[in-house]
C-alpha cells in the first residue's frame, strides 16, 4: 500500500454473468475480501446471493428493478450515502448520472471493443437498439473516467485507437488464473459426460467471433486419420440448444461427424479442469479476443494450447501455444494433427504453457487496479 490510511472503494456487483467480465468481477471480489485489510470495500448489488460469501466486504442491497433505471437512478441514492474515495465500474460503463459525483474518483474496466467491430463474427450478437447504447455508453464512460483500465495490451491499443482516450489514462490490469486451474480435481469427467479417449477439448461460448465452426471444419477434414474425439463446451438455454448451437449441431450433422463431436453444455470449473488435464489438447482459435481467459487456464491445468495470432490472444498465450490464423482451416487442421500425432511437441507446449500461466494471478490484476488508484 501506498498510503497508510484506510481507503473506501465502492464497487458496482449487477448482472454476475458466465464468462470473462464475470469472471474477473467474482476474482476481484475474492481478492479484495481476502488480502486487503488497509481497503474498506462497498459493494452495492441486485441480489442477496454473495452477503455471506465474503466476511470483510460491505454489501449494500439495492432491489433489482429495470437494469437502466438500477444504474442510472437507484443505485445513486445508496452511494451517496458513503464517502468514497473510488468507485470501481468492472464492466464497460460509468452511467452519465454519475457524473453528479464530481469527488468521487472513478475507473472503469474495459474487457473489450467487440461492440465497435462492423465484421458481423467479431461484433457482439445484439440488437441494433443495444448495440448503439452500448457504443454511446462506452464512449461516455471514458471521458467519465479518472482512469480507464484494460485486460491487455491490445485491448489498450484499441481504446485508444477507436475511443481517443490519451495513453496516460489508461492502464492495462491483465487477468488471472483460478485456483481451481491448477488443482487436481477429484472428479470422473469420463464417467459424467461419457467422454471417449483420446479427446480435443474446445471450452467456450458458441457465439461467432469463438471461431468454433472453423474448428468443427478443420476436425472433420482430418478426423479419418487420428483416432480422437471433440468435446466442446457451449451454453443451453431452458432444456434447449441455444442457437449457436443448434448452428453447429447442424454443421456437425452435415460433416457426418456426430458419433466424433459433440456438446456438453455448460460445465463447472472444476470439471472444465479434469476435463484440460485428460484431453490431448485445447483448441481456442478464437477471432478475436480482449484477453482470452481459456488460454492460461488450459495452460495451468497443463493442457496443450492452439489459438490465434489475432487480437490479444498471442498476446495472452506468449510462445506457449501453437499460434494459427483462426481463418485458415487448414492452418487450424495441421496444429491439430501435429499435437494429435507428435507427443515430443505436444509435451513441450504442456510444460511451455505451466511457466507461462505462472506469469498470472488474480493477486497481480488487483494490485494493478489499486496502483492505478494510488492506494
Amino acid at each position: 500500500m501506498t498510503q497508510q490510511t484506510v481507503q473506501t472503494i465502492g464497487i458496482v456487483v449487477r448482472g454476475m454473468t458466465v464468462g470473462g467480465a464475470g469472471r474477473f468481477l467474482t476474482e476481484l471480489l475474492q481478492e479484495l475480501d481476502t488480502r486487503y485489510i488497509d481497503v474498506h470495500v462497498i459493494a452495492f448489488c441486485d441480489t442477496r446471493v454473495f452477503e455471506k460469501k465474503y466476511s470483510n466486504i460491505t454489501w449494500v442491497y439495492v432491489p433489482p428493478i429495470h437494469i437502466a433505471l438500477w444504474d442510472y437512478i437507484r443505485v445513486l441514492w445508496h452511494i451517496r450515502r458513503y464517502r468514497l474515495d473510488w468507485m470501481i465500474y468492472p464492466k464497460h460503463i460509468i452511467p452519465l448520472t454519475h457524473i453528479i459525483f464530481r469527488r468521487l474518483k472513478k475507473i472503469v474496466i474495459i474487457h473489450d471493443l467487440a461492440y465497435f467491430h462492423t465484421q458481423v463474427e467479431i461484433a457482439r450478437t445484439t440488437t441494433l437498439v443495444e448495440s448503439f447504447y452500448m457504443k454511446i455508453s462506452i464512449r461516455v464512460s471514458v471521458y467519465l473516467a479518472d482512469m480507464v483500465a484494460t485486460v491487455s495490451e491490445f485491448t489498450k491499443q484499441e481504446v485508444v485507437r477507436v475511443l481517443s482516450v490519451p495513453r496516460e489514462q489508461i492502464v492495462v490490469i491483465s487477468e488471472g488464473v483460478s485456483d481451481v486451474f491448477r488443482s487436481r480435481p477429484d472428479v470422473d469427467v469420463t464417467h459424467i459426460y461419457d467422454i471417449h479417449s483420446p479427446f480435443l477439448f474446445y471450452p467456450g461460448s458458441l457465439i461467432p467471433r469463438k471461431n468454433i465452426s472453423r474448428v468443427v471444419a478443420a476436425f472433420a477434414s482430418i478426423a479419418d486419420d487420428i483416432p480422437h474425439h471433440l468435446y466442446i463446451t457451449g451454453i443451453k438455454h431452458t432444456g434447449s440448444l441455444s442457437f449457436g448451437a443448434q448452428a453447429i449441431l447442424s454443421q456437425i450433422q452435415a460433416l457426418g461427424m456426430k458419433d466424433r463431436i459433440h456438446i456438453l453444455g455448460y460445465i463447472p470449473d472444476d470439471h472444465v479442469c479434469a476435463l484440460y488435464q485428460q484431453a490431448t489438447a485445447c483448441i481456442y482459435p478464437s477471432l478475436y479476443e480482449g484477453f482470452g481467459l481459456p488460454i492460461i487456464e488450459a495452460q495451468a491445468a497443463g493442457c496443450p494450447v492452439i489459438t490465434s495470432r489475432s487480437s490479444a490472444c498471442k498476446e495472452v498465450a506468449g510462445t506457449a501455444a501453437w499460434v494459427v490464423d483462426p481463418y485458415v482451416i487448414e492452418d487450424i487442421a495441421s496444429a491439430v494433427h501435429e499435437l494429435c500425432t507428435n507427443t515430443e511437441t505436444s509435451s513441450h507446449l504442456r510444460t511451455k504453457g505451466y511457466l507461462q500461466s505462472k506469469t498470472y494471478s488474480w493477486a497481480k490484476t488487483v494490485d494493478a487496479v489499486l496502483v492505478a488508484m494510488n492506494i
